[in-house]
């Protein structure tokens, strides 16, 4: 199991929440806080991912400049272990990502929706 990083100063910025796969652990997990699952569940062909708002997670929280997780306690493994790997300058987001994960699924989850 990879770690974050022990240097690793989350700069609160939202760019990771997007769109996890989640477990029925991670849904259990979450609807101890309180969530119903139809609140934030978006199913996909069997798989289930986190619901989107512009974008990002259900449960992020935007206040100015800064975000922070609705269910930090109650977040799902992916969340916990982000991120695997921090670059020389800082900046979390995964270099080897191509392409906007958010948008694919969520053109996916609307293609079927449809």
């Amino acid at each position: 199991m990879m770690k974050t990083p022990k240097n690793f100063k989350c700069k609160r910025c939202g760019t990771c929440c997007t769109s996890p796969f989640l477990s029925e652990k991670e849904i259990s997990r979450i609807k101890k806080a309180g969530y119903d699952e139809d609140y934030f569940v978006e199913e996909l062909k069997g798989r289930k991912f986190m619901k989107l708002v512009n974008d990002r997670c259900i449960f992020l929280d935007r206040k100015n400049k800064m975000t922070s997780c609705k269910i930090h306690k109650f977040r799902p493994d992916t969340c916990r272990k982000y991120p695997t790997e921090i670059r020389d300058n800082g900046d979390c987001r995964p270099e080897t990502i191509s392409f906007n994960m958010t948008k694919t699924i969520n053109k996916l989850i609307n293609k079927n929706k449809t």
